[in-house]
Parts: C-alpha cells; structure tokens; sequence
C-alpha cells in the first residue's frame, strides 16, 4: 500500500495482494518478482528494436534469431507484420 500511496498507482496494490493470495511471500519476494518481470519486458523491447534495424538493414529471420535470442515464430511476426504497414 506504500508504493501505491507513494506512486498514486493502485497496480502495485492490486498485483500484490493477487500475487499474495497464491503463496505467502514477502515484500522483498514480490518486488523481486516485479522487478525481473520489468527486466524481462525490458529485454523483450530491445531485442524486438534490434530484430526491426537488422530487417532494416536486410538481416534474414535466422540471423535475426541468432542474435536477438527471439523465437522463430516472434521474428517471422515482427517480419510480417513490418511488410504489413510499409507503404507500397
């Protein structure tokens, strides 16, 4: 309720006591468990800008998989779908 009253953001609240109903953890549990899902999406981000400048520069979807670490299937959709919003 802290972080809420601090930040004005009742997610942290919600997710909390979502979080707490499936298994006891503590405070410093749970910002742990928040604080690697950011990284995570962090990293998801980067690797998605990184897959879109290397189609840019005409990387195939298996480089771009070698180096982003992004499935088959997450390259080929960011692929498709930047072939879908290109002006012809």
């Amino acid at each position: 309720m802290l972080i809420g009253k601090l930040t004005d953001d009742d997610r942290f609240k919600v997710d909390y006591y979502r979080e707490h109903r499936k298994e006891r953890m503590s405070m410093c549990d749970w910002l742990d468990k928040v604080e690697n899902r950011s990284i995570a999406e962090g990293e998801k981000r980067r690797a998605i800008a990184t897959a879109n400048s290397m189609f840019d520069d005409g990387f195939t979807v298996e480089q771009v998989v070698k180096y982003t670490k992004l499935s088959v299937a997450e390259a080929t959709e960011i692929l498709t779908n930047r072939k879908a919003v290109q002006p012809v």
